[in-house]
């Protein structure tokens, strides 16, 4: 289940994830944001808290739409503000956490006001939403489920000094997957459709195949052959007859291409998936030269952070 931090403030005073981060910083809390164009970008804004992974979604926009909310029953409290940023968390990696120093410290450094709706109803400004934060970050620490790293321990003495080393190729720890982020899904579903229709293409190219072999369709003849074959009944039937015998690597090829994409289209939020990805959308483009119109968007997608963090992929 998601909630948010909201903080109303002016849109001339919106800042830079620089001048953000600086603010964080000054007030002492240990959390670096991503680079982000604040204006421009919504979705997932990943950070770093105490070194650990972490982040919130990202939302600007005009704060007449909070009049649509029949959970903000206080709008005569936000002066004019006219901007509204909704800091979206989950309970993946502390994302509530994350958001509380976030929202707050823009709150101040806005001069605007910070407001949680899960935790209390009022609007808090400047310090007061600072020391929200403050506290936040300290049930957090007593949070039993977090642990700190050690520089200075000592590592704990085996129990069995000759015990013998695992082996190189031993079980790795499960891989744990990033936060999810909701705004990757609706911009994936073009890459889906996309795997969709190849495997309609390739699907029809192995179904004329097969009717080539069976003799039911005539094999495409190249414009060269079919022009200079087209007085000559014996040199177009043997034309016909060598296309023919090719049929049936061409029926293999179209086989496993239907049945790639098919894969392609339910991959798993795994660093393979995304691998696989991309194979699919670079393989789209032959032998179809024209499909590049949709080849290249798709591309830049998947090279984005956000898509690499939604398949648990190092960006």
């Amino acid at each position: 289940m998601s909630s948010a931090v909201q903080v109303f403030l002016h849109d001339a005073r919106v800042p830079t994830v620089d001048e953000w981060n600086a603010a964080i910083k000054a007030e002492g809390f240990d959390l670096v944001l991503d680079s982000s164009d604040l204006r421009d970008d919504d979705g997932y804004l990943p950070a770093l808290l105490k070194g650990q992974e972490s982040g919130f979604e990202w939302y600007l926009s005009d704060v007449t739409t909070a009049e649509e909310d029949p959970q903000f029953p206080f709008k005569a409290f936000i002066g004019d503000c006219d901007r509204k940023a909704q800091l979206c968390f989950t309970s993946h990696a502390d994302e509530d956490v994350t958001a509380s120093i976030a929202g707050a410290v823009l709150a101040k450094l806005t001069g605007g006001y910070y407001w949680d709706p899960e935790t209390d109803r009022k609007f808090l400004r400047g310090e007061e939403a600072i020391a929200a934060a403050r506290t936040a970050v300290k049930e957090w620490e007593r949070d039993a489920a977090y642990k700190p790293k050690s520089k200075s321990s000592p590592p704990t003495p085996p129990v069995i000094v000759s015990a013998v080393p695992p082996p190189l190729n031993s079980a790795q720890p499960p891989l744990i997957q990033p936060p999810f982020s909701p705004a990757i899904e609706p911009r994936l579903t073009f890459y889906r459709v996309w795997c969709g229709v190849f495997v309609l293409i390739w699907s029809g190219m192995l179904i004329y195949s097969v009717m080539t072999l069976q003799g039911r369709a005539d094999p495409a003849l190249d414009f060269i052959t079919d022009m200079s074959t087209l007085n000559d009944p014996v040199a177009r039937a043997k034309a016909f007859e060598e296309v023919r015998d090719e049929s049936y690597g061409a029926a293999v090829v179209s086989a496993l291409g239907a049945i790639f994409y098919c894969v392609a289209i339910f991959v798993p939020r795994k660093p393979w998936g995304w691998t696989i990805g991309l194979i699919a959308i670079l393989g789209s483009t032959l032998p179809f030269i024209i499909t590049l119109a949709g080849a290249i968007p798709l591309t830049q997608l998947w090279l984005k952070p956000e898509t690499k963090r939604y398949f648990a992929k190092e960006p």
